[in-house]
């Protein structure tokens, strides 16, 4: 194989080392919490506290999954080129199931908490839009693209990592 063609076939390696089909599959749920952190920092800054505040658990439980498999609550080398520096700990995926069929409940009760509130509703509903047209033209991507009602999910049109071997719930 190519060195350009493995470095072009994997987008977040930096070097000519391919990552290993395991890897790939460790690597794409690696960093959930700043996707969790993200939205309820915004709901903060609009005023719920609590949802945040239950997030942050969540953050904890997610955290301790990463202490596991790496040694290190922030900044591990545990991603390195060519995919990771070890195997998933025993018994770490069955942990990792129990968090995940619970914590539809959890979303289910920030966004209850936060939608519903007359003063979340009044700080965002009909603040920035963006039309599609819009969001093109300032090349949006992700989901601020999508939420432009754009229907576009890289992972599905060209799918990287293992992305085109896993189920992707509909937004």
């Amino acid at each position: 194989m190519d060195p350009d063609d493995v470095r072009r076939d994997h987008p977040h390696s930096k070097s000519y080392v391919p990552f290993s089909p395991t890897a790939s599959f460790i690597f794409m749920p690696c960093f959930p919490s700043l996707d969790l952190m993200a939205v309820l920092t915004h709901a903060m800054d609009v005023g719920a506290l609590t949802p945040f505040l239950w997030g942050f658990e969540e953050r904890e439980k997610l955290m301790e999954f990463y202490e596991r498999v790496s040694g290190a609550r922030l900044h591990a080398a545990y991603v390195r080129p060519g995919g990771v520096a070890f195997d998933l700990p025993h018994g770490l995926l069955e942990d990792i199931f129990k968090w995940a069929t619970q914590f539809s409940s959890r979303v289910d009760e920030i966004e209850e908490v936060v939608t519903g509130n007359r003063i979340w509703q009044q700080r965002t509903i009909g603040i920035g839009k963006v039309t599609a047209k819009q969001a093109l033209d300032y090349s949006f991507t992700g989901v601020m693209l999508r939420g432009s009602g754009v229907p576009w999910d890289l992972r599905k049109v060209a799918p990287y990592d293992k992305y085109d071997e896993v189920r992707l719930l509909e937004s």
